[in-house]
C-alpha cells in the first residue's frame, strides 16, 4: 500500500514539474510574440531567444503585458526590455529581461578567397542565407552588385560581402598609357604619358610626361584620354 501511495506522489511530482516546464514556455512564447510585435519585426527575418534564467512574472497573459527597450538601441544582437505587467487583482510588475536577437538575410557570399583589386564575377559569388547580427556593413543582397566592380581588400572565403568590400573597375589602370591633353583658351598641348595610378572618370590621377619625364595630376575622360586642367 504504502508503495502504491509513493508511486501517486512521485507521479504528482512530475504532473507538477510538467506543468511549470509549460507554463513557463508559454510565458516565454508570450513574451517573444510581444517583442516582434513591439518592435515591429519580421519573424522570417529576426529570431528572438530570451537570455534571462527565470522570469519572475507567471501566469500572464498577452493582453497584460508591454514592454519597452531598456536603452535606446536597434533591436539585434545583445538586447534589453522592461517588460511590465499590469493584472487587475494586483499592483504594476516589472522585471528587466534579457534577449538575443538574431537576423538573417539572402546576401552575397564568395565562394572562394580574393585577393585586393582582383576582378569580381558571377561565377565566384553566390546568394546563401546568412546571420548578419553582428555585421557592421551593409550586406550585397544582389549578385548583379559585383558587375564591374573588384575586391577593395582581401576577402576571404565564403565571407559575406559587404559595399564596403568592393569598389568599381578603373577606367584608367596604373602603369597604363594614355594621351595627355591641356586646353587653355586658345592653347591646346598633347602628349603621351603613363599613368602612375588607377582611376575612375573624373578622378585626378597623377600621370607621367613621356617625352619631359614630368609628373602631373590629370583629370579622367575614358581609358585612354586624360585632361590636364586649366
Amino acid at each position: 500500500m504504502k508503495q502504491f501511495f509513493k508511486m501517486l506522489l512521485l507521479i504528482g511530482l512530475l504532473l507538477l514539474s510538467f506543468g511549470s516546464a509549460v507554463l513557463a514556455e508559454s510565458t516565454r512564447d508570450i513574451i517573444v510574440n510581444k517583442v516582434y510585435e513591439s518592435f515591429e519585426l519580421d519573424k522570417s527575418t529576426y529570431t528572438i531567444e530570451i537570455l534571462t534564467d527565470e522570469i519572475k512574472s507567471k501566469n500572464i497573459s498577452y493582453s497584460q503585458i508591454s514592454i519597452k527597450p531598456l536603452y535606446q538601441t536597434t533591436p539585434i544582437g545583445r538586447f534589453a526590455i522592461i517588460l511590465k505587467v499590469t493584472r487587475p487583482e494586483t499592483k504594476v510588475e516589472k522585471e528587466t529581461i534579457r534577449l538575443y536577437i538574431r537576423k538573417f538575410a539572402d546576401v552575397v557570399v564568395v565562394g572562394e578567397s580574393i585577393k585586393r583589386f582582383d576582378n569580381l564575377s558571377l561565377a565566384l559569388v553566390s546568394i546563401e542565407r546568412k546571420d548578419i547580427t553582428t555585421l557592421r556593413q551593409d550586406p550585397l543582397v544582389s549578385l548583379k552588385s559585383v558587375t564591374n566592380m573588384r575586391a577593395r581588400r582581401n576577402i576571404a572565403k565564403n565571407q559575406i560581402l559587404t559595399k564596403a568590400d568592393i569598389e568599381p573597375k578603373p577606367v584608367v589602370k596604373s602603369y597604363s598609357d594614355v594621351h595627355i591633353i591641356y586646353v587653355g583658351g586658345l592653347c591646346r598641348i598633347t602628349a603621351e604619358g603613363k599613368a602612375l595610378q588607377d582611376g575612375q572618370t573624373g578622378e585626378l590621377i597623377r600621370v607621367k610626361n613621356k617625352s619631359s619625364g614630368k609628373i602631373v595630376f590629370a583629370r579622367v575622360v575614358d581609358k585612354n584620354l586624360v585632361q590636364v586642367d586649366p
